[in-house]
């Protein structure tokens, strides 16, 4: 019988970190990390031996059984929308209403403030998934492709911050990954593309006669996510916001709850958007209006 080469895969380099829910549609995408480290945590069950005047009659050897991995992510930059994630907490953004501020400011989106959980307190912190893309290289130096290791289950630890003269912080994260039972500690896949990051994901809308004059009922698909709102604005164009813009107040956004109609004008364009729980835009779309005469 030949004896076959296996494949030899050349990767390197933290090129890109995902950190989502399942199935929300929503993920922090970090390209300033510069390592991960993972340590496999591993439960032993001790080998079994007899042993009968210092001879080895029999034995069962021990056995290793991968319950998890830790992961030290170290990043370059703060990112609190990742901390949150991590730890719990609350985010304020200036484009908030009580923040107080225009929207000709620089800081329109930027985050103004943000809080960890209160001392003592439990905050249930919802398990996610951590991507970790490395690049494949060839012979001639160029990329073929990328390495995607997937974390499941994923919870962070508490973080603490430090400061020092002349030097930018790097921030480090412990996170533990648990698999459920029948789920596998990691899966690694291999992709020719990186996954497009800040694209407002889409929504279709529809808009038919509402039950009154001047009102309209909307149907938007897919369905609304898990913790998530929707927006709505109409006016005689509407341009649709950019991923993770903050929805604040002002802007002639309104809530709507998904179901009663909205009073809009036939021929005007309206859009919903999908907010997360800080009010950031996930996902978008708009139509042309019906309204009942």
């Amino acid at each position: 019988m030949a004896t076959k080469k296996g494949h030899e895969i050349a990767t390197i380099d933290v090129v890109l970190v995902t950190v989502g829910v399942p199935d929300s549609g929503d993920e922090i995408a970090l390209d300033t990390s510069s390592s991960i480290q993972v340590s496999a945590q591993i439960e032993t069950e001790d080998a079994i031996r007899l042993i009968v005047k210092g001879r080895l009659i029999a034995q069962k050897p021990a056995v290793n059984t991968l319950a998890g991995n830790t992961i030290t992510l170290t990043d370059n930059v703060f990112n609190p929308e990742l901390v949150k994630m991590l730890q719990g907490g609350t985010i304020k953004y200036w484009a908030d209403a009580d923040q107080g501020t225009t929207s000709d400011t620089d800081m329109d989106f930027g985050v103004a403030s943000y809080t960890p959980p209160l001392a003592g307190a439990m905050q249930e912190i919802t398990p996610f998934t951590l991507n970790a893309y490395s690049a494949i290289y060839n012979a001639a130096g160029l990329i073929t492709g990328y390495e995607k290791i997937s974390y499941p289950n994923c919870q962070g630890s508490p973080i603490a911050l430090n400061s020092e003269d002349g030097v930018f912080r790097v921030s480090e994260y412990t996170i533990n990954s648990a698999p459920a039972e029948g789920e596998a500690p990691y899966v690694i896949n291999y992709v020719k593309e990186l996954p497009v990051v800040g694209v407002l994901g889409s929504l279709t809308v529809k808009s038919i006669a509402g039950s009154t004059s001047g009102k309209t009922k909307l149907t938007v698909t897919p369905t609304l996510g898990a913790d998530r709102t929707y927006k709505v604005k109409t006016a005689e164009t509407v341009e649709l916001p950019k991923y993770h813009e903050v929805i604040g107040s002002g802007g002639g956004y309104s809530d709507w709850n998904g179901t009663d109609d909205v009073t809009a004008e036939t021929g005007d364009e309206i859009a919903v958007i999908e907010v997360d729980s800080s009010n950031r835009a996930v996902k978008g779309g708009k139509n042309t209006v019906t309204s009942m005469a």
